[in-house]
């Protein structure tokens, strides 16, 4: 029969330990100890039951398939402390339980070989929420190149150690790429639609017009813009200001113009010599400091020679 034995004190013991049960007079019982440190079980589950049985009197792979479910993904350390086998015992019984497709052996690109390890269970798991999130991302989204993996995990849930191994079994699967450290799915690209190409050159009108152009007062579509980023139709200067890339080069040239001939130059120097406003002024200086191409000494400006 099973058995769930709880102390008042901390008693040194692992898995596989045998135990007797006794008073100062009378044996109570004695057994073998299946598992430590874990919460109190309820008679009425036969999930735990089935699963303590496994544990005590299944095959050697019947128990640690059973401890990595447990564990979702694991590797050959934790598995070792956790089964109380040694790695040795361990490693023919995992390459069983690779070839009978019940785990995987995840991929690792900094060692040749991996000692992680997942379940098929739980990589379906994993992999259908995977699927499922990218897609109706792509279509919240259908400007942008693919999810941060930040963003994928939090929905995932998977321990930063374990999460580069999941998303290269996934690339090498077939189901995500990554580009620009942003994932999708393997199908999806972004679509540019007849309206969106209409939309594209009302804001290219509006950038050869205004120099400096407030993204939220003069444009709807503000993922289209993100996109317009992307593809060097605009220049970002802040969170809220973007301009014509065509024109930022242009006024870059010449405040690097200015610089060369006068070294150090005042915010309003640059104000008149490109005919703009003070505010619009400090803000593409600003920029260009940020950017490293200039450099903030006082009130004066100068290139950033290295």
């Amino acid at each position: 029969g099973l058995a769930q034995l709880v102390f008042e004190d901390m008693l040194p013991c692992v898995s596989g330990d045998r135990f007797i049960i006794r008073t100062s007079n009378v044996t109570i019982g004695g057994g073998v100890i299946i598992e430590t440190g874990v919460n109190r079980h309820k008679r009425s589950d036969l999930s735990i039951i089935d699963r303590l049985y496994t544990l005590s009197e299944g095959k050697p792979e019947d128990v640690i398939l059973q401890h990595l479910l447990d564990l979702e993904i694991s590797n050959m350390d934790v598995l070792s402390s956790s089964t109380n086998f040694s790695i040795e015992e361990i490693t023919p019984l995992i390459n069983k339980l690779t070839q009978d497709k019940d785990i995987i052996i995840l991929n690792s690109k900094y060692d040749d070989v991996s000692n992680s390890m997942i379940t098929v269970t739980y990589y379906e798991e994993i992999k259908t929420l995977t699927l499922k999130y990218l897609e109706k991302y792509h279509v919240d989204f259908p400007y942008r190149e693919g999810c941060t993996i930040n963003e994928l995990n939090q929905i995932l849930k998977i321990s930063d150690s374990y999460l580069p191994m999941i998303i290269n079994q996934f690339i090498d699967d077939g189901l995500v790429k990554i580009n620009n450290q942003l994932v999708s799915t393997t199908q999806f690209s972004i679509t540019i639609s007849d309206s969106d190409k209409k939309l594209i050159d009302e804001y290219l009108q509006i950038a050869n017009s205004e120099l400096f152009i407030n993204i939220n007062s003069e444009f709807k579509n503000r993922e289209l813009v993100n996109l317009m980023i992307q593809g060097n139709y605009f220049t970002k200067i802040d969170s809220e200001i973007v301009m014509s890339s065509q024109e930022y080069k242009m006024i870059v040239n010449k405040i690097i113009e200015l610089m060369k001939n006068n070294q150090d130059v005042k915010v309003a120097e640059v104000r008149d010599y490109l005919n703009i406003s003070r505010k619009n002024a400090l803000l593409i200086l600003e920029h260009l400091d940020e950017q490293k191409i200039t450099k903030r000494n006082g009130d004066f400006r100068s290139l950033n020679i290295k």
